[in-house]
Formats: structure tokens, C-alpha cells, sequence
């Protein structure tokens, strides 16, 4: 076993000597996202790993926007808010360090009544929270998603986003790119802002070693089926099977090499069932791409975790270089050129690039880049 990824097996308090109390924050009862659902599924499990408590139920709290759900009513906002204040204020008596996600649960800034009660009630954390140490992981952030593609941002979305990351002692957040962004918007300090780089995903498959390219290549797509739109037109017309899987309407899919698998809730069931194909691709269209200069998303995670390879654009800036740096996958400057590259791509180069994704893909799913930088985050605050 590697040096570096052995502290992945030890307790915080065995690895620091401390007796400090950690607790990991679920917000109460949200409807998430899928990513957001299984990426804080994901933290729970990691967390429990680490020795660290579980503040609230992964079952009750976690849920999905396709479920039925009355979740989204403001009578229940407020009632959200207040449960998760009251929860926060009971791990505040009871732990010395907090560890938030920051979820649409927690704080949904673009709502102007959650984000005007969300103000009032980070004040009162403030106090509740003044002799502890707060944790805040940072995977995303509605406020920047439209500035970069180029919608009017509200003031209080902006003031509500700015108050809860002042709380946070240290942040946790995907790369430099993020971390610039904190510092010039909200002023946070670069010293108190941690790297994490990849979203980790626990799912117990594990891919095959070894495996033979199909013949035509399959490659996959998830997500919302609007944004297939963006798709330069030619390129679901070419000799790739096409595996698509997501949630919408898939009235222009019922095509010879386009084959819709509808939307899997199960994240378990969704990696089996994708990872006989041959490729991940990781394409949004050039204006979603923007914003992939500050992090890359679960799908690219789940990808690796079901051994396949990813595949994805220049204009994903930050994706493109972590399919790089750990050789991963390939970086195409057009998605015009998607075809031809699957074609003339064989199967020797195809099987080294997978053997990066498998030993990336064990690291996703025992969480070593959460672990790494958790540990990093408790250095500077034991």
C-alpha cells in the first residue's frame, strides 16, 4: 500500500492524538440533486470511516428532486431552515468541529427567502458557533454558475453566500481556480482554503481488470436530455453507439445508434450497468463548459469508477487537465472530432489509459481525496 493513501485507514484522533469531537453536518431533509445525493451519501460513509459522527439521517435527509416530494413548498423552506439551525445548534454543544457541505439543503442563495432566512440564521450560527471550528466543503456555488454564464446574480444571493463562508474557518474546495474566485469575491484568505480536486463516490462494484473494446465503440452520456442540444448536430450521427442516460423528455432519441437507458436512481445499478461501454463523455457545450474551469462534476467520478475511460473537450478546462494528469482519458479540441479519434483509437492504447482509470477508480471510491483533504483542513486547526 502506498505511503500516502495509508492515513486512509486510521481514525482523525488516532492520526492526530486528539481527543476533539468531529461531527459531519447533514442539512435536514433537502431535495438534492443525483450528484449531490450520492456525493453526500458518499461523505457520510467516509466520514464514519475516519471515526467522525453523522449529524442526522442519510435515509431521511438525502433525497432526490424525482422523487415524489412536498419539499419544495416555503412553508417547508422555513421549517427546513429552522430544523437545520436547531441541528446545528445541538452538534455546536456537542462537537468542537463541524464539517458543512454546502447543499441546496443547507443554503439555495437564487431563492430569495430561503437566502434572506438563510442571512438571518448564519448570524445567529455565528454565535452559536463562535467557540468551535467549522469545516465548509464547497463543491459548487450558485452564485458563480450564473455569473459565468452570464445571468443577473441578486444582491442577497451574493450577501447569503458571503455570510455563510465567513463562518468557515477552512474551506474545502476543488482547485485554484475556485480558490481565486473565494478569495476575490468574498475575501476569504487563501490560507484557509483547501484543494480537494476529484469528488470522491463509494460504490462497492468494482470494475474488471481487463477488458476488450467494442466494435462500434459505445460510449456513454448522462445528464439532463436539454442539454443534448448543445451536440453539434452531426455527432449522434456517426458509427458510435451511443448509450444515454438522464432524466427529460428523449422524443428525438429513437435513432439507429442512439439507444436511451432512461434515468437510474440507483447509483450502484447505474455503474454496472454503464460500465460495458467503453467511454465516459464529458461534454456540456461551450457556455455550461465555462464553468467547468472550477471544478469537474460527479460524472466524471462515476465515469471512473466504472472503469471507463473519459473523454472530453479543451473548453472544460478543469476536467481536461485532470484527465491529463492522471492520463485518464483524452482531451479532443473539438467535439466535431469525436468519431474519427474513436475510430483510429486502438486497442493497446485504449487498455493503458484504462489501466490509470482503475487505479483512479480505487481512490474515488475509498475516498482519498476527502481523506487528504480533511486531514490537510485538521493540520491547520488542531
Amino acid at each position: 500500500m502506498p505511503m500516502q493513501e495509508s492515513f486512509i485507514f486510521i481514525t482523525l484522533q488516532q492520526l492526530h492524538g486528539s481527543m476533539r469531537r468531529i461531527a459531519l453536518l447533514v442539512p435536514f431533509r433537502g431535495v438534492e440533486s443525483l450528484a449531490a445525493r450520492q456525493l453526500l451519501r458518499s461523505l457520510m460513509r467516509f466520514s464514519s470511516e475516519l471515526g467522525i459522527d453523522v449529524v442526522g439521517n442519510p435515509i431521511q435527509d438525502v433525497r432526490s428532486p424525482y422523487e415524489k416530494s412536498y419539499y419544495d413548498r416555503l412553508s417547508f423552506i422555513l421549517l427546513r431552515k429552522l430544523r437545520t439551525l436547531e441541528r446545528l445548534a445541538i452538534a455546536s454543544r456537542k462537537y468542537d468541529i463541524i464539517i458543512i457541505p454546502y447543499t441546496t439543503s443547507f443554503l439555495q442563495p437564487l431563492n430569495e427567502f430561503d437566502a434572506k432566512i438563510a442571512v438571518k440564521i448564519v448570524k445567529l450560527l455565528i454565535k452559536s458557533l463562535a467557540n468551535k471550528s467549522v469545516i465548509l466543503y464547497v463543491y459548487d456555488s450558485p452564485v458563480l454558475q450564473r455569473i459565468i454564464t452570464g445571468n443577473r446574480v441578486p444582491w442577497y444571493a451574493v450577501e447569503a453566500e458571503k455570510q455563510l463562508f465567513k463562518i468557515a474557518d477552512i474551506i474545502i474546495t476543488f482547485n485554484k481556480y475556485f480558490k481565486n474566485y473565494l478569495h476575490d469575491m468574498y475575501g476569504i484568505s487563501k490560507d484557509n482554503i483547501i484543494e480537494f480536486q476529484i469528488l470522491d463516490d463509494y460504490v462497492s462494484f468494482i470494475p474488471p481488470q481487463h477488458k476488450k473494446v467494442s466494435k462500434p465503440r459505445k460510449i456513454v452520456w448522462i445528464g439532463n436530455l436539454s442539454n443534448i442540444k448543445n451536440f453539434p448536430a452531426n455527432i449522434l450521427h456517426q458509427k458510435i453507439n451511443f448509450l444515454i442516460y438522464g432524466y427529460g423528455k428523449p422524443t428525438f432519441l429513437f435513432e439507429g445508434n442512439i439507444s436511451y437507458k432512461g434515468l437510474i436512481l440507483e447509483e450502484e445499478r447505474l455503474v454496472q450497468d454503464i460500465s460495458s461501454a467503453d467511454f465516459g463523455l464529458l461534454y456540456y457545450g461551450s457556455r455550461i463548459s465555462s464553468y467547468l474551469m472550477f471544478g469537474t462534476s460527479m460524472k466524471f467520478s462515476t465515469y471512473i469508477v466504472s472503469g471507463l475511460p473519459v473523454i472530453t473537450t479543451l473548453d472544460s478546462i478543469y476536467p481536461s487537465a485532470v484527465v491529463k494528469s492522471f492520463n485518464v482519458g483524452w482531451v479532443l479540441p473539438s467535439i466535431d472530432q469525436l468519431g474519427e479519434f474513436i475510430e483510429g483509437l486502438d486497442e493497446e492504447e485504449y487498455n493503458n489509459v484504462r489501466r490509470n482509470v482503475i487505479i483512479l477508480s480505487h481512490k474515488i471510491r475509498r475516498g482519498y481525496f476527502f481523506k487528504k483533504a480533511l486531514r490537510e483542513s485538521l493540520k491547520k486547526i488542531l
